[in-house]
């Protein structure tokens, strides 16, 4: 799988954190939309780009990304969650 599709996780609020697997391309549009209860994203060195408000109302605090090159990122990637409080390693 190289991409996870537009809306793939939209409302999941049973997941807290997740690890994508390397290979993975594209993350879609609002593709982690509304999982309130996610607070933690590990990206892989692979993930070259990630949609537009593809984690609004989440409550991520931590972003680890591998990517030698950071994925290019849409505008409002983040939207709705407070940028000062997020940490990208």
């Amino acid at each position: 799988m190289k991409t996870i599709t537009r809306a793939a996780f939209f409302y999941c609020h049973s997941l807290k954190s997740v690890t994508i697997l390397n290979g993975v391309e594209t993350i879609g549009d609002e593709a982690f939309y509304g999982c309130d209860k996610l607070t933690h994203m590990i990206l892989p060195e692979s993930v070259k780009s990630v949609g537009y408000i593809a984690f609004r109302k989440t409550n991520i605090s931590y972003i680890c990304c591998y990517a030698s090159t950071p994925p290019k990122a849409e505008s409002k990637m983040c939207d709705g969650f407070y940028y000062n409080s997020v940490h990208l390693y």
